[in-house]
């Protein structure tokens, strides 16, 4: 009574005080219910989620009745308490303390089913069986399937004891295919080795014949989906189809499709590897890989063409010997590739719209006639290393980007023509003596062309849009056509049409007209007795200087058709005749001109 009287004597002084208290503990005790309820709440749907119900099998042994499932591993089969039957949260354990066999008699999609190691139970499947990231794992028992779907997603497919008879109807697994231990009986039985997400790749492990068939088909996707077979295990395939990834055997692969395809995003992936030890067949004849190629076991490739194409994706082939077969190369994205040394290559077509660099480190033997290396950017190079070889029955290569020839390549008979249509396509020809076969100059993208010192070519033609010829070899020109434009549709940007004779460069040439847009610097061997020089250009930009070394007794014509190009003749030039159209004319080196 006396706290009653003081509380109201209190809320008598001071009634805003004595309100605030008690709405403050009104809310106080609420937002503690709240808190408590919540709590019971996500404790109670926390037990629901990510279950493991045990099998009990106490009416009828049907799957789908709850009261064939509990909720703690049960001492004996007896009643069960689970509130549903198992569902795509959940995990379907078979525990040898309840031995009863189970009927599964309409679609199961649990997160995976744990068939342990002791149980003895008979596991009849009628109906589809949907299985989630926990995976399918039997250590024991009788799982007898039938022509129901059974499909594996995110997780792996693992048998080592027990009898396990696989549907006929759909199976896909996207992880680990185990057949390690027990029984398992194929027949009539194909498992399609999918999976699109993150982490798919697979491994497929048996002792001896898996029996069945096996069907790789659309591994990958946005993600990376390796398959490897390891090693004692044989299976027949009917199909190889990975879209990003890539295929290791250890084992013995014999696949009599005639799909081999395997594809990959970037660097390492869409490649094959026949280890030492493993073997492949296939029935069919076409083999397409974006990535490497590793040859080290059995494979008879005799009569089968694998095309490397792909977009960024190098290509690394590495055998011993001959690889057998035949190879397309087709890159269209700036891939590379290389063929290792010791490896010899049958080759049918070199035709490649964008390619990054081919090196040849051991043999290729070109049967085709098709010779193109072609890039959109720095690329469509070819290197042959020392110490390896080339042959080709064709007539003309056709290459945007570099040639390195320091290996052996006979090319009696051949024209190497340099185009490309870019700006970076730019060509330094290396190699040590005579190239051998006839070169043509065609390059349509105002790029440069070098030619390294030590190097003697033959040159048929020289016509294009070019930024600037060096000459630091020999360049012996037997044709009758030296043209070099400067490109005036991308000026000032696109090349000049220059051309340099280094100190360590010659030139010789049988033509008599000679017709530049850009400069021209004559530092080592040329002898242009009886050659006419014309300046011309039609753009304000194609300004021209001639600077000479011990160049003489030549022709000299400026036909520049814009009133502002100018041309500046440098010194120790000696001109027989000259002869101007246009433009505007300097003489600042003081050099001999007759008219």
């Amino acid at each position: 009574m006396n706290l009653k009287l003081g509380n109201l004597q209190r809320a008598r002084a001071s009634p805003n005080n004595f309100i605030q208290s008690i709405l403050g503990n009104i809310f106080l005790k609420a937002f503690i219910c709240l808190v408590f309820f919540s709590g019971i709440y996500l404790f109670s749907a926390g037990s629901v989620s990510a279950a493991t119900l045990y099998w009990v099998g106490a009416d009828a042994a049907n799957t789908s009745v709850a009261s064939n499932w509990k909720t703690t591993n049960p001492a004996g089969c007896g009643s069960g308490d689970a509130g549903a039957a198992p569902g795509s949260s959940d995990i379907a354990t078979f525990d040898p303390d309840c031995d009863n066999g189970a009927t599964v008699d309409s679609a199961l999609n649990v997160a995976g089913i744990n068939i342990v190691s002791g149980y003895t139970g008979t596991i009849t499947v009628n109906a589809g069986v949907t299985v989630g990231s926990s995976s399918f794992i039997r250590a024991d028992g009788i799982w007898t399937g039938n022509a129901q779907t059974f499909d594996i997603n995110d997780g792996s497919f693992t048998v080592s004891g027990g009898t396990h008879t696989a549907t006929t109807g759909t199976w896909t697994v996207e992880r680990d295919f185990t057949s390690s231990g027990g029984t398992l009986t194929m027949t009539g039985a194909t498992v399609v080795i999918d999976g699109t997400g993150s982490g798919d790749s697979t491994i497929i492990t048996c002792t001896g014949t898996l029996g069945g068939s096996v069907d790789i088909n659309g591994k990958g996707g946005a993600f990376v989906g390796n398959v490897t077979l390891s090693s004692g295990c044989t299976i027949t395939a009917t199909r190889v189809s990975i879209s990003r990834g890539s295929l290791t055997n250890n084992g013995t692969i014999n696949h009599t499709g005639s799909t081999f395809d395997v594809n990959g995003a970037s660097t390492n992936e869409g490649s094959v590897t026949n280890n030492t030890g493993a073997t492949i067949t296939y029935s069919g004849t076409d083999i397409t890989l974006e990535g490497n190629l590793t040859q080290s076991g059995t494979w008879d490739l005799s009569g089968k063409t694998i095309t490397f194409d792909g977009g960024s994706d190098d290509s690394i082939v590495t055998c011993s010997g001959s690889l057998g077969g035949s190879v397309s190369i087709a890159k269209t994205g700036g891939g590379d590739f290389t063929n290792s040394s010791g490896c010899t290559l049958t080759v049918t077509s070199i035709n490649s719209t964008r390619i990054g660099t081919l090196t040849n480190n051991g043999t290729i033997n070109h049967t085709g006639t098709t010779f193109n290396l072609d890039d959109a950017t720095s690329g469509g190079n070819l290197t042959n290393n020392s110490g390896a070889t080339i042959t080709y029955s064709g007539t003309d290569i056709t290459i945007e980007g570099n040639l390195t020839q320091s290996g052996t390549w006979d090319l009696s008979g051949k024209t190497i023509t340099f185009d490309g249509g870019g700006t970076s396509d730019d060509t330094i020809l290396t190699c040590s003596g005579s190239l051998g076969g006839t070169v043509t100059l065609a390059q349509t993208g105002a790029n440069d062309f070098t030619l390294a010192s030590g190097c003697t070519i033959t040159v048929n033609s020289i016509s294009g849009t070019f930024g600037l010829i060096t000459v630091d070899g020999t360049l012996n020109h037997t044709g009758s056509t030296f043209n070099m434009d400067h490109g005036d549709a991308c000026v000032p940007d696109c090349g000049t049409g220059n051309l340099v004779i280094s100190s360590t460069g010659t030139i010789t040439y049988s033509g008599t007209d000679i017709t530049l847009e850009g400069n021209f610097t004559q530092s080592g061997t040329f002898d242009l007795t009886g050659i006419t020089v014309t300046f011309d250009g039609t753009g304000d930009t194609d300004d021209s200087t001639l600077t000479c070394g011990s160049s003489s007794g030549f022709n000299l014509t400026i036909n520049k058709t814009s009133t502002s190009g100018t041309f500046d003749l440098g010194g120790n030039c000696t001109v027989n005749n000259f002869t101007r159209t246009d433009g505007v004319f300097n003489n600042p080196g003081c050099s001999s001109i007759y008219y």
